[in-house]
């Protein structure tokens, strides 16, 4: 099953799910956190919650992608209480090989935002005036709600595009934290169940509509060197990230880069990702953004 958030009538969001190419609104679902929580609290399969909700009107999604309708599958009413996190070094040559429920080398970890650098699926990466680039990282990510007994439920997986700063990031180790602290684009499905094995996209980027670099990427545990439920202890072992209520997108990394290639991107392109199990490409093009002027002030 995949699973969607569109802007309905009177900017309401509306849940979307679909098996195979036909799509339905589920009924009074709120949002997909709403779903989430309201299975969590029952002990409930996410699926058996909207088998009970019951399904509405059909939705033509490639429509709602071309009227930039598309939502982020995930969000939650205050910001705040979503955090975007990653970790790096978990792909072959990068680490110890690690089965699940085995301690390997622990990976590379960062932060990246809160919800209100979660983008979906059509709306511009902004590329900070301060930036030295901005260009992409085809990933898979999880999505997680933390219940009100302070355990991790996890959603699903969904395509990410893990925006970072490249260029920054080479320049020292130290760097690589400031790096990562840009919007994340996520969707514009979440995949409910287990995630195959071995994934095989396609990361393209595209210039005034034609393409000047499009690689296949890998994912999946059989392209790893880290068992996924490794990458999840060693994010939710932390007890503020066990806190109830909290959503976590956690991207678990990749090894292809456009810039690793030597492609250096301009704003008006457009990153698109793609994997067949993940339903709708998550496409986003690149907005440079104009310096914001502040000041720090004692109160």
């Amino acid at each position: 099953m995949l699973i969607s958030q569109i802007r309905g009538d009177d900017d309401r969001t509306e849940v979307v799910v679909r098996e195979g190419t036909e799509a339905y609104i589920v009924n009074n679902a709120g949002s997909l956190y709403a779903l989430a929580m309201e299975a969590a609290d029952q002990g409930a399969k996410l699926v058996d919650i909207i088998s009970r909700h019951g399904l509405g009107a059909a939705v033509d999604l490639e429509s709602a992608y071309s009227e930039n309708r598309i939502l982020a599958p995930i969000s939650h009413s205050d910001t705040a209480h979503l955090y975007v996190t990653g970790c790096g070094l978990t792909h072959p040559g990068a680490v110890t090989i690690s089965d699940a429920g085995q301690t390997g080398v622990q990976p590379d970890w960062f932060f990246r935002g809160n919800g209100t650098t979660v983008v979906g699926a059509g709306t511009a990466l902004e590329l900070p005036a301060f930036a030295n680039d901005g260009s992409e990282q085809p990933e898979i990510a999880g999505i997680y709600i933390i219940d009100k007994t302070a355990t991790p439920r996890r959603i699903g997986f969904a395509l990410a595009n893990g925006f970072s700063d490249h260029v920054l990031a080479r320049q020292s180790a130290v760097c690589l934290a400031h790096s990562k602290l840009r919007q994340t684009a996520v969707g514009p499905e979440i995949m409910i169940g287990a995630l195959p094995r071995s994934i095989t996209g396609n990361a393209r980027i595209l210039r005034n509509g034609a393409p000047i670099r499009e690689r296949a990427f890998l994912a999946g545990e059989d392209n790893m060197s880290v068992a996924i439920e490794n990458l999840e202890v060693d994010h939710f072992k932390h007890a503020q990230f066990r806190q109830p209520g909290d959503v976590h997108i956690h991207l678990f990394g990749t090894v292809t880069l456009s810039f690793a290639d030597g492609v250096k991107t301009t704003a008006d392109d457009i990153f698109e990702i793609e994997a067949a199990a993940f339903g709708l490409s998550l496409r986003n093009p690149m907005r440079r953004t104009d310096a914001v002027p502040f000041a720090v002030k004692a109160i």
